[in-house]
């Protein structure tokens, strides 16, 4: 399916081009994208971001510490709020500029909230509001049961078994196991046991549901927060107009309501809540849920850092996202522990900060998954082979840190690899394996690029060399790790302190990129045969050392 918007068209709009918007769709060339239209700079996104993210802060904040319930509640959902506020504000001010500018989009069927905000109409409920609706999948009772069979296969030190066969006052529980906490598990003499997170929020049965929408919840508040917030976004054009306040105002109520049910089945369960948790990503919805409860009945919880690298950064969400549900942060090096206290105040909700610990020398074997690159035999490229990691294209919803929109991404890419082609260079692309949308067509019969599949560890030794316009990824973190060389082309999404950003030029080529008047992704491409070469000199590895806390390959 395949849908046509066209805002307040002149009377030829009919003979106007369609903008493509669907990233499989859209054409291009080796001039890029045509038709291009974005006209929405970055930099819009990342400040309403902050935006959502001060106002959060300051109104949630003030109500939890004077005892307001609901405040407590829409803690819980802070980091999904701010995702829903921030799409829908793109979106609106997506939809304001076309009909200024007499455009016509064409929208992917996935995009549901773009679509109903070009209509004019109150969003259908999110996807958000709807896994909460549905719960966590549990499987069967006779697949739970063989759950402890699993241990003799995984053997990366943790135990399995049944809710009913933990010992919630000795045992930590465990309801992710990632790079971290199997290291961490390592460290760890007492009795970890990993338990999923379907044994507390299995599905909702109808007859808990009967009672829970009978009334409006938290409504003043949520006005309240859509008041001061709808206030920044008129002072930076984009105000909303009164059915997208209403459809965030409902947003709110309705996601107090199912944090209320979970909550309260957590309390009628209290007997099933461990003195110590370790709670994965905050992120995570049922995660921050159950390390609620944990904390409430006063037991610790613990979460651990889970984007390698990553979220090594002055501007990084993840005291955001992470730090108000937990007791003890673990991340991956006293460098990183360092930064976070650095600059991770103004985030708290209600000032709560937790104590950072870290993991010396915590990931050097990174799961059991690093491979050794055998050593190139020159400082220049051989046979021509180059792996670009492509990043998420999104489709309406943005983040905290905000992709480039799938149209800016694929008139990046078309003119980069235009380039490469032109320099006889064989194009390698990974896409990201939970993106929903594909890359064009026309990037493998124009410029011959060819898509790669499976785990990124398992295939980026095909290239001579990897480039990356991406860092927020676990892929970026296990690169930096091997030998390989690596171009990185740098549009801003991170921001290193002055002293590591040396160390980072030391480990990779780095070109600056920028985006022009039309928020066109661009770099100087006669730097690119440059940096590439360069690359295979850069093998410094300090930053690793530094900042993931890990010794090279």
């Amino acid at each position: 399916m395949h849908e046509l918007v066209e805002q307040n068209a002149r009377p030829k709009a009919s003979e106007e081009s369609v903008i493509e918007m669907d990233s499989f769709r859209i054409t291009c060339d080796q001039d890029g994208v045509k038709p291009y239209y974005w006209p929405i700079r970055r930099e819009e996104i990342v400040d309403a971001g902050s935006l959502i993210i001060q106002t959060i802060t300051r109104v949630l904040g003030k109500g939890v510490l004077s005892g307001d319930k609901y405040a407590e509640g829409l803690v819980a959902v802070s980091v999904h709020f701010l995702r829903e506020a921030l799409s829908v504000f793109q979106a609106n001010l997506l939809s304001e500029r076309c009909r200024k500018d007499h455009k016509r989009l064409g929208l992917p069927a996935s995009n549901h909230l773009w679509r109903s905000v070009f209509e004019g109409k109150e969003p259908q409920q999110s996807g958000f509001l709807q896994s909460l609706a549905n719960g966590v999948y549990r499987p069967p009772f006779f697949k739970r049961a063989l759950r402890p069979l699993r241990a003799f296969q995984e053997r990366d030190g943790f135990t399995r078994r049944s809710i009913e066969f933990i010992d919630f006052d000795h045992d930590i529980v465990c309801v992710t196991n990632c790079p971290l906490t199997t290291a961490h598990v390592e460290q760890e003499s007492a009795r970890v046991v990993l338990c999923p997170l379907n044994e507390w929020f299995y599905p909702p049965a109808t007859h808990e549901c009967v009672t829970l929408f009978n009334k409006n919840v938290a409504l003043e508040l949520a006005l309240q927060l859509l008041e001061e917030l709808n206030m920044g976004f008129a002072e930076r054009g984009g105000k909303l107009p009164p059915y997208l306040v209403s459809y965030l105002v409902n947003w709110l109520s309705e996601a107090y309501a199912w944090i209320d049910f979970y909550r309260e089945r957590l309390r009628r369960n209290s007997d099933r809540l461990p003195k110590t948790l370790w709670a994965g990503s905050s992120g995570i919805i049922w995660s921050r849920l159950l390390a609620h409860a944990v904390r409430c009945k006063g037991g610790t919880v613990v979460s651990h850092d889970h984007v390698l690298g990553a979220s090594y950064s002055e501007i990084s969400p993840v005291p955001f996202t992470e730090f108000q549900s937990c007791d003890v942060f673990v991340t991956f090096s006293k460098a990183q522990a360092d930064l976070y206290e650095q600059n991770c105040r103004k985030y708290l909700i209600t000032g709560h900060m937790p104590q950072l610990h870290y993991l010396t020398d915590s990931l050097k074997e990174f799961a059991g998954k690093r491979m050794q690159k055998p050593a190139l035999r020159s400082t220049k490229i051989q046979s021509k082979r180059i792996l670009y990691v492509t990043p998420y294209f999104p489709t309406d919803i943005v983040g905290p840190a905000p992709l480039m929109p799938s149209i800016v991404a694929v008139d990046w890419q078309a003119r980069l690899f235009c380039k490469l082609k032109e320099q006889g260079i064989l194009i390698y692309q990974k896409p990201h394996p939970q993106c929903p949308t594909n890359p064009p067509e026309v990037f493998g019969t124009q410029f011959g690029v060819e898509e790669l599949s499976g785990l990124f560890e398992n295939v980026y030794d095909c290239a001579d060399v990897l480039v990356f316009d991406w860092p927020l990824t676990t892929t970026f973190g296990f690169a930096l790790q091997t030998d390989m060389p690596i171009v990185f082309i740098d549009f801003g999404f991170n921001r290193l302190p002055d002293e590591d950003q040396l160390l980072f030029e030391r480990r990779c080529a780095v070109i600056r990129g920028w985006y022009d008047s039309e928020n066109r992704a661009q770099i100087r491409f006669d730097k690119l045969s440059e940096a590439i070469d360069a690359s295979f000199m850069k093998k410094d590895m300090a930053f690793v050392q530094k900042v993931m806390g890990t010794r090279s390959c």
